[in-house]
């Protein structure tokens, strides 16, 4: 059973020294990101309606040196305003700097006009037809220009937020999960909420993701029907549905959108992080099974997530076994880790240091040629001079 949750003023106060510190700091990840990284503009002449629909991609900070990474794509509504995609971007970034979520490629969404506005994420007008928008032009139009996994995540505030809801309930196969933030539900007299309670009572299955909040300063129409909407999902939600409806009590209709993300992510990704949780030496890793028990967790993430999250921390753990004298179990775990980043200089030098230990000079020397490829391939000039020193260092 889903209890109703308050947000509470520590987990603000925490969040929020974690945005003062991205706001004040000079890292890559902070917001002159938008400098270093800025966003790109894009538009399609639509045929729902037809209309040209301008829309801006920001691209995940591996996304020019991982050449062959894909990644989760975000799909924001109601992106008129900078401050939206600094909040955005500092709170994705957060999370990926900690290792609770992957990176994603982000789109931002903005509106021609309040009509249009309106028009698109209503659904007794046209929310229908925007919808075809996104899964027949925007969608194959992202995929087919950016390198980009199969799982999307929808997010809407206020009216787009109302979007959000009607699509997980109609087209539910579009997004794998749904973040609607101060959603405008009471709109045409609580339709979209009386379409949830037919539909999730018709329905044993809904495999999907939902989170919502709302302010604790909200207006009694949105608040009143945000409480109906959660009794509705209390009594007959599908089990396999993973939602979670927040009152965030000291926020108002204009500041949920931050905290929202933060915690909806959060929530979506919460076994992002989980594979090395209870490792806490490389002791445990190998009581534990080693790399047969690691590769087991991250088969158990790709398949939540439906697509294959690569492993991280094995080139630590090629070295652990390395350090005690189990060279071939090094071996075995870098070379496992060099097949999930073919294009890594790293992972394929460290491959080739323990061929050499092992006294396999061929295999050291094919794997050290690798690494040399992969940096001149991203152009990393000091990849180039350790693994052109390496390689010498064999052959001499």
């Amino acid at each position: 059973m889903r209890n109703r949750h308050l947000v509470t003023f520590l987990q603000m106060l925490v969040i929020g020294i974690i945005f003062t510190n991205i706001a004040y700091s000079h890292g890559p990840h902070s917001y002159d990101q938008l400098e270093q990284n800025p966003l790109s503009l894009h538009s399609i002449q639509s045929s729902y309606p037809n209309e040209t629909r301008e829309f801006r991609v920001h691209l995940p900070i591996s996304y020019e040196t991982n050449q062959n990474d894909l990644y989760p794509v975000l799909y924001i509504l109601d992106a008129d305003r900078p401050f939206v995609f600094q909040e955005t971007i500092s709170t994705v970034n957060t999370l990926v700097d900690r290792h609770k979520i992957p990176e994603l490629l982000i789109v931002f969404l903005s509106n021609s006009s309040d009509e249009a506005r309106s028009r698109d994420y209503t659904p007794s007008q046209q929310a229908d037809q925007f919808l075809d928008f996104m899964e027949f032009e925007l969608i194959p139009y992202i995929s087919d220009n950016f390198r980009t996994e199969p799982l999307s995540i929808l997010s809407g505030h206020s009216r787009s937020g109302l979007l959000a809801v009607h699509s997980i309930l109609n087209r539910p196969h579009l997004f794998g999960a749904h973040i609607a933030l101060s959603p405008a539900l009471w709109h045409d007299d609580d339709l979209v909420i009386s379409e949830a309670r037919l539909s999730l009572e018709s329905t044993d299955s809904l495999p999907n993701f939902l989170y919502m909040n709302i302010g604790g300063q909200e207006n009694a129409n949105i608040s009143n029907s945000f409480d109906r909407m959660k009794s509705i999902l209390r009594r007959v939600a599908p089990t396999d549905l993973n939602w979670q409806a927040d009152l965030a009590e000291f926020e108002s209709h204009g500041t949920t959108r931050s905290l929202g993300h933060y915690i909806a992510l959060r929530k979506f990704f919460t076994n992002w992080d989980k594979p090395w949780n209870d490792i806490p030496t490389f002791d445990v890793f190998e009581e534990k099974g080693g790399l047969d028990m690691m590769l087991n967790r991250y088969q158990n993430l790709s398949a939540e997530y439906g697509y294959t999250v690569k492993p991280i921390g094995l080139i630590d753990a090629g070295k652990y076994y390395l350090s005690i004298g189990d060279v071939s179990e090094a071996v075995r775990i870098l070379s496992a880790n060099a097949e999930y980043y073919p294009n890594s200089m790293e992972a394929f030098l460290e491959l080739s240091k323990v061929h050499h230990t092992a006294g396999d000079t061929e295999s050291a020397l094919q794997a050290v040629n690798r690494a040399e490829t992969n940096a001149r391939n991203a152009g990393d000039a000091d990849g180039l001079e350790s693994t052109s020193e390496f390689r010498e260092s064999l052959t001499n």
